[in-house]
């Protein structure tokens, strides 16, 4: 499909499309918040008795994600993404149905079945919608805001995920930690797939291959006004098309720059193989080491995800001080050091209060580093590079089994001290993107972008 010919109604055009993407992104990740979020892994240690089962079953889930990213990015990349993500959102009712018997029934061979299915619905919405959300943005300080608010939406859902369950644990009045207790705070998630759906179905093709090239300052939805002086007689001079050709990578290094995104993609991977080992054990650790209550571990889970919204926000900020490769540098080792000291913290408020930074800090890189990698990735290999990307998901899902083995035979601290080793090391290649990004000159382009 071709641009449209005048630059406002496109970009009215677009405004209209990012917005129900962060709509679906909100409803999505509400629904996974909910029916999939912290109560459903304490849920699963219940029903199954040990973090190993916990770890397996995401660890299941890992593969399904594997599966949906290389479907995704091979039918994103031929198909209109939007068909995809309806298709995708049609398909999914399939797992919603199993998720809702499996809780119900106690059933863990339901619930596999459920996860594993849940797994690759989210994970085709992650891989195609920011492809989607790229080919309406140009690049710099546009498509890092763009991705950031979907980002935000993320952890908005994520955080009243939580609220919500809250809410229906105090109604209820149950602060037992049974599967019984537990059914309607989990199942309730559910309702929020409906929306969802109606969001992806709503959504319109993007403008692939040509369209008007924002200047310096527009931001797409935002209307353009011509403020330049009629002509004589009360004419106004005549508009002159400005196309853009949006299949060329934006950003283009000198020398083999395809190792840059490589090494972050590498970095990334390495990062997702600590967290895994500790993300699904974090609630469990609340409740058993720190001896919360099914509302307390609501709540420190919303306010988790508020940091991470936090640190989201405060990410372009710092990266417009220091430039995209320092800032990335900066935030992974400052998280990694707290991750240390939570590992030897043993004060109840205070533990908290470290995870909160942390997941502050840790989480305002991922948006940062997508829109980097983006940038550097022609148009037509972005479906499959962000299916690439896919990898840290399967590696995270892979290290749970681990890290739940550690968890039920050394404890949970353990873990965390070696999730802090692990980050270590994939700091250690930021710090080599820093240097070939300083060399290449483009951190400076970057930031003479975004300021622009």
């Amino acid at each position: 499909m071709k641009a449209a010919h005048t630059s406002q109604g496109w970009l009215l055009d677009s405004s209209v499309n990012i917005r129900r993407c962060w709509l679906a992104t909100l409803f999505l990740e509400l629904m996974q918040a909910i029916s999939l979020g912290a109560l459903f892994d304490n849920f699963l240690f219940l029903v199954g008795g040990s973090n190993a089962i916990v770890g397996s079953i995401e660890s299941g889930r890992g593969i399904a994600v594997l599966l949906a990213a290389l479907a995704a990015g091979w039918l994103g990349d031929r198909w209109v993404k939007t068909s995809v993500l309806r298709g995708n959102a049609l398909a999914g009712c399939c797992a919603v149905v199993f998720l809702a018997i499996g809780i119900l029934c106690d059933s863990l061979s339901v619930l596999l079945v459920a996860v594993i299915l849940a797994g690759g619905l989210v994970q085709i919405h992650r891989v195609v919608l920011p492809v989607l959300l790229a080919e309406m943005t140009s690049e710099g300080e546009q498509r890092r805001h763009v991705l950031a608010k979907n980002f935000t939406a993320i952890s908005l859902g994520q955080a009243s995920g939580p609220l919500i369950q809250y809410a229906l644990i105090q109604t209820i009045g149950s602060t037992q930690w049974s599967p019984s207790h537990l059914h309607v705070a989990i199942c309730a998630g559910l309702f929020c797939y409906m929306p969802y759906v109606v969001s992806a179905w709503n959504l319109h093709a993007a403008f692939v291959t040509t369209s008007p090239c924002p200047t310096n300052g527009e931001i797409v939805g935002l209307p353009q006004v011509d403020d330049r002086e009629e002509k004589e007689g009360g004419e106004k001079p005549e508009e002159t098309e400005r196309t853009c050709d949006i299949k060329s990578s934006p950003i283009q290094p000198t020398g083999h720059w395809w190792h840059i995104p490589l090494l972050m993609e590498l970095s990334g991977l390495l990062t997702a193989l600590g967290n895994g080992m500790t993300f699904k054990f974090w609630t469990l650790f609340y409740r058993s080491d720190l001896g919360f209550t099914p509302k307390s571990v609501c709540l420190l889970t919303a306010a988790m995800w508020v940091a991470v919204a936090c640190g989201v926000q405060l990410a372009p900020r710092i990266v417009d001080r220091l430039g995209g490769g320092t800032s990335a540098v900066l935030l992974h080792f400052s998280g990694t050091a707290l991750m240390y000291f939570i590992s030897t913290c043993h004060g109840r408020w205070s533990t908290v209060m470290l995870v909160l930074l942390r997941y502050l800090l840790m989480k305002a890189n991922g948006p940062m580093l997508q829109a980097m990698v983006l940038d550097m990735v022609p148009m037509q290999h972005r479906g499959k590079w962000t299916a690439v990307e896919s990898l840290k998901q399967v590696g995270w899902s892979g290290t749970a089994a681990l890290g739940g083995w550690i968890s039920d035979t050394y404890g949970y601290r353990q873990v965390f001290l070696a999730t802090a080793c692990v980050h270590v090391v994939s700091g250690a290649l930021l710090v080599i993107v820093a240097v070939m990004l300083r060399r290449a000159n483009l951190d400076n382009e970057v930031n003479q972008a975004d300021q622009a």
